[in-house]
């Protein structure tokens, strides 16, 4: 089990180590139910332009998307 001060410093580093992803655009933490991610914000908002498209159609490997810290919950 991870405590929050654990988890504010392994989410600080992460994005610190990444902070901008193959495509170019930022790298931001995100909260989702089964953790925290550091993604594109693209995925958030595609850039629906022509050259935006393009861009995101060139760059191998696609968009980061990276589970920072997983949720646990306790079964009861």
């Amino acid at each position: 089990m991870i405590d929050n001060w654990r988890a504010l410093d392994r989410i600080e580093d992460v994005e610190r180590e990444t902070p901008f992803c193959m495509c170019g655009q930022p790298t931001s933490a995100a909260a989702r139910p089964d953790g925290i991610w550091l993604e594109c914000v693209s995925l958030r908002a595609p850039d629906t332009s022509r050259i935006g498209r393009l861009l995101s159609a060139l760059t191998p490997g696609g968009h980061t998307r990276q589970l920072i810290v997983e949720m646990v919950t306790d079964a009861a």
